[in-house]
């Protein structure tokens, strides 16, 4: 009884990896557009001058404040 209990845990391990791997290939998947559209709307920004701060949590070198 304790070997199938074993078993039984190891399986449910496994299928739970599976279901997170999968439920996170999906969530990529669906955003993959979104993802390799990125760049170009950093250049598109940039050359509008609208953001150059993509990424930075805290703008680097702006004068403007203070």
């Amino acid at each position: 009884m304790g070997k199938l209990k074993d078993i039984l845990y190891d399986i449910s391990d496994i299928l739970t990896a599976f279901c997170i791997v999968g439920i996170a290939g999906l969530v990529i998947w669906c955003s993959i557009g979104n993802i390799m559209d990125y760049p170009s709307i950093v250049s598109a920004a940039q050359q509008d001058k609208k953001n150059t701060n993509f990424g930075l949590a805290v703008p680097v070198g702006d004068s403007t404040t203070g």
